[in-house]
């Protein structure tokens, strides 16, 4: 009876033994150019809508914005206000804008969008203290892309 019990511990304790596997993958690029190619061509085709006659809709998240003519680069910055600055900045074909602010120790002070109507922009935040900080602004209707630091200094 012993014997049987040993045997029976035994089974269970080789059944729920563990074996490792050893993978060997092949010389070379594991995800081939190809590979690739035909991955994101499959994503592509799956999120676009194909027409009776035969045309297909990209989204636009997968259509790369074309380069900008121009810009869009920041010439100035000049305080409004304790409240606000203005941007004169240079840009052809720059329909629209996002921007970040960024204050001293990177802190985001105010971020957003904007569609310019000229090439003077007005960015309003709260009243900033006295210190260095970072403007980003970034073409949204085509690729392109400016900063400039400034500082604020005590009166």
């Amino acid at each position: 009876m012993k014997n049987l019990i040993f045997a029976l511990i035994g089974i269970l304790y080789l059944g729920s033994a563990r074996a490792q596997v050893t993978v060997t993958f092949p010389a070379g690029n594991i995800a081939s150019e190809e590979w690739v190619k035909s991955l994101v061509t499959k994503k592509i085709d799956s999120l676009s809508t194909v027409h009776s006659n035969g045309t297909k809709n990209i989204p636009d998240s997968v259509v790369p914005l074309p380069n900008c003519l121009r810009g869009p680069t920041i010439q100035s910055i000049t305080f409004d206000t304790m409240t606000g600055i203005s941007i004169l900045f240079d840009g052809k074909d720059v329909f629209g804008l996002d921007y970040l602010l960024l204050g001293p120790i990177y802190e985001i002070v105010t971020k957003g969008s904007l569609k310019p109507t000229s090439n003077i922009i007005k960015i309003g935040y709260q009243s900033l203290p006295p210190g260095d900080y970072h403007l980003t602004v970034t073409a949204n209707t085509c690729t392109g892309k400016d900063s400039k630091d400034f500082t604020i200094k005590k009166k």
